[in-house]
C-alpha cells in the first residue's frame, strides 16, 4: 500500500469542504505550504527559510499575540516533533478553528521505534504519536482519526463543540509505551503495524473514500 504526501490530502480536504483559510505550523522550506491551493493561507516558523513566511516566530509566540477572533478552516501542525509542543499546538489550534474545520498533524505514525522518540535520528517522526493516542482522554473519540494512507501518518481532529474550553493537555507518555500502540514485527504499510489497542482507541481511515465519508 503506497503512502501519499500530506499536501495531497490537505488539498483534497480543502477542495472537498470548500475551505477558505489555512494555517501551517512548521513551514521549513515551504514544500507543503507553497503547494497548498487555498484563497487565504498563513504560516509560522521560527526560522525564516521562505520569503512569504507570515509569522517569523515560534507557534507559542504566534498564538500569544493572535486575536481571539482570528479563525481558520484548516490548521496543519508540523512544527517541533515533541509531544509536549504538539500538545500545546493542538490546544491553541482548537481555539482558532472554525466550526466545521479540521486540524491535521504530521508524523504521528512512525515506521519503527527508532524514529519515534524526541531524539532526531535523521529520518524522524519524534514522539508526535503520543499526542494522538492520548487525545480521546480529552476529546470525543468520534472526532479523532489516523489517516493511515499518508506518509508518516496524519492525525486529524474534526471541529468539536466547546473544544476551545480545552486549556491544557496535562499527561505525558513514556517512550516505552510505544509497543502498546505499534507492532514493529510488521511493516508500517501493513495494517497489523497498529496494535489492537490502537484500533480500539483511534479511528483509522485507510483511503480517501473513507475520509470523504466522515467529512
Amino acid at each position: 500500500m503506497g503512502k501519499i504526501h500530506q499536501r495531497d490530502t490537505i488539498n483534497y480536504i480543502i477542495k472537498l469542504k470548500n475551505y477558505q483559510s489555512y494555517l501551517e505550523i512548521g513551514t521549513d522550506t515551504g514544500a507543503t505550504f507553497n503547494a497548498i491551493n487555498i484563497q487565504n493561507k498563513e504560516c509560522c516558523d521560527p526560522n525564516k527559510r521562505i520569503n512569504n513566511l507570515t509569522y517569523h516566530m515560534t507557534s507559542d509566540e504566534m498564538f500569544a499575540q493572535m486575536p481571539a477572533d482570528k479563525m481558520y478552516d484548516i490548521i496543519f501542525i508540523d512544527g517541533l516533533h515533541h509531544e509536549d509542543q504538539v500538545d500545546k499546538d493542538i490546544v491553541n489550534s482548537l481555539k482558532h478553528l472554525n466550526k466545521g474545520g479540521v486540524i491535521v498533524f504530521h508524523d504521528c505514525f512512525p515506521k519503527n521505534k527508532r524514529i519515534a522518540t524526541k531524539t532526531n535520528t535523521g529520518e524522524w517522526c519524534g514522539d508526535v504519536w503520543k499526542s494522538l493516542v492520548k487525545l480521546p482522554e480529552y476529546i470525543n473519540k468520534e472526532n479523532i482519526y489516523l489517516l493511515f494512507f499518508n506518509e508518516y501518518g496524519l492525525g486529524m481532529i474534526k471541529h468539536v463543540d466547546n473544544s476551545n474550553r480545552l486549556n491544557v493537555i496535562d499527561k505525558l507518555l513514556e517512550d516505552s509505551d510505544y509497543d502498546q500502540w505499534f507492532n514493529d514485527k510488521y511493516d508500517y504499510d501493513n495494517k497489523e503495524h497498529l496494535t489492537e489497542l490502537f484500533y480500539k482507541t483511534i479511528n483509522v481511515l485507510f483511503n480517501k473514500e473513507e475520509l470523504n465519508n466522515i467529512l
